[in-house]
């Protein structure tokens, strides 16, 4: 269609890639994990490792010269994050806090949004020497998202060093990280008062590694861009600021056997729908300076439960949504009482507005 632009682009590429999903186990006791880097101590045994990071772009391109790959845990407290990264260069340039570590180093990234909702999520970079930069977002940059930088009070971090930083004469092996991010302060940035996540609850979550092609001069390592982007669930394009690609953490009551977990969103299908919406509407809205009405419009066939798109005076713009009906299939009887509207608005926020029957009822009723 003559309105199709980037976001369709990308959306094509974006849809083809099923985001992955890890079960962390708990802390097993008192002992627990360090903020030390060491991530193949005694304590993160029973963590599973993660599939080897890929290139972001996907099967699309090659695989990452070096291997990569993380574990999770989570406390009463906050969620354990561990990382091993193979590096026979080992470099770290940035010495201050905030800067920004990936125009400098080599780094490793966390990306994490606790509601799902793709707005207010949080972002952590570190290098080799520990240097950290931590930001929020509002919500995506291609979204007129706004970054702030904002360290949580009380974090907890450390890397580990198998090599010399910044010595070009010899062959390092590879650096750990380990970090500890604390619920309440997560919690806070998406203005929830949760003490900690239950056992079967899920956030989105990713992990980069940002890896700088070097070449020697006059004895320094010095950068050749590109950088290369390597992740842990790949976005599809590059670009980690999607947080609709990025994967799940579910947080469990013991380590998973499960080689390929399910995504836990059972909602997952039908916000895809609704995210194939928002993205072409974005092009819709370049290029007819108004929204479309209709799934017609933007050439989709209608869903089953089916969307609604409808138009706002506010600054959203439109709201396309769907009605899901959780009915019999639900084991448990309050959720047989339940319908679910999942939504989408123009600047991506997704939310999930639950309703029982009694609700409607009453809204049905004369008062």
């Amino acid at each position: 269609m003559e309105w199709h632009g980037e976001r369709y682009a990308m959306w094509e590429k974006m849809k083809a890639i099923r985001p992955l999903v890890y079960v962390a186990p708990p802390v097993k006791n008192d002992d627990g994990p360090k903020a030390d880097g060491r991530v193949n101590d005694s304590a993160w045994e029973h963590a599973p490792w993660s599939t080897l990071f890929a290139d972001i772009e996907g099967e699309a391109k090659p695989m990452p010269r070096y291997n990569t790959r993380v574990k999770m845990m989570w406390d009463d407290s906050g969620l354990w994050v561990g990382s091993w990264m193979d590096e026979p260069h080992l470099m770290a340039e940035a010495t201050e806090i905030n800067q920004y570590i990936f125009h400098y180093d080599h780094d490793f990234e966390v990306f994490i949004n606790c509601d799902g909702s793709t707005h207010h999520y949080y972002e952590y970079e570190v290098n080799a020497n520990n240097i950290r930069w931590e930001l929020t977002l509002d919500k995506p940059y291609s979204d007129g998202g706004s970054p702030t930088t904002f360290n949580l009070p009380n974090i907890q971090t450390g890397t580990d060093v198998h090599g010399s930083l910044n010595d070009p004469s010899d062959t390092d092996i590879g650096w750990g990280i380990t970090a500890h991010f604390p619920f309440k302060d997560l919690f806070a940035l998406v203005g929830q008062e949760a003490a900690k996540p239950k056992a079967g609850d899920w956030w989105r979550i990713n992990f980069s590694r940002v890896e700088w092609p070097l070449e020697v001069v006059n004895g320094s390592y010095v950068k050749k861009p590109p950088e290369d982007n390597w992740t842990w669930t790949p976005q599809g394009i590059v670009n980690m600021h999607r947080p609709e690609r990025w994967g799940f953490v579910v947080f469990a009551e013991s380590p998973s056997s499960e080689a390929d977990p399910s995504i836990p969103d059972p909602l997952f299908d039908h916000k895809e729908s609704l995210l194939q919406v928002y993205h072409y509407q974005v092009d819709y809205h370049s290029f007819y300076k108004r929204y479309a009405t209709s799934l017609e419009d933007l050439g989709l066939t209608q869903t089953s439960p089916p969307i609604v798109i409808e138009l706002t005076d506010q600054e959203d713009g439109y709201r396309a949504s769907i009605e899901v009906d959780e009915g019999a299939e639900a084991s448990d009887p309050e959720q047989q009482e339940r319908r679910k509207k999942v939504s989408i608005r123009a600047d991506g926020l997704l939310s999930v507005d639950v309703e029982t029957r009694h609700q409607e009822d009453a809204r049905a009723t004369p008062q």
